[in-house]
């Protein structure tokens, strides 16, 4: 119970991070022990820089876990960068 009521029913956080992000995680754990690379460590530290420096979000593929500038949905406004910085990515 919250200061203004009841939590809204499937907003639970905690089951959305073991049901949608933990998964995804693990696909990616698994897809870079099962493929080490130097090549694939160095873009990855390149990226983090790239998303420190500048603020860019990145988007990893899933399939193939290769990464690139995360591109706006048309439908939706740009993160603030206060909630982009909380938001956990995959």
């Amino acid at each position: 119970m919250s200061l203004v009521g009841p939590r809204p029913r499937g907003s639970d956080p905690v089951s959305h991070y073991l049901d949608a992000i933990l998964p995804a995680k693990v696909r990616l754990d698994r897809m870079y022990a099962e493929r080490p690379r130097l090549r694939c460590d160095i873009a990855t530290m390149a990226w983090t820089a790239v998303a420190m420096l500048t603020k860019v979000q990145v988007a990893v593929y899933r399939e193939s876990g290769r990464m690139r500038r995360r591109r706006r949905d048309a439908g939706r406004p740009p993160l603030s960068y206060s909630r982009a910085d909380s938001l956990v990515s995959g």
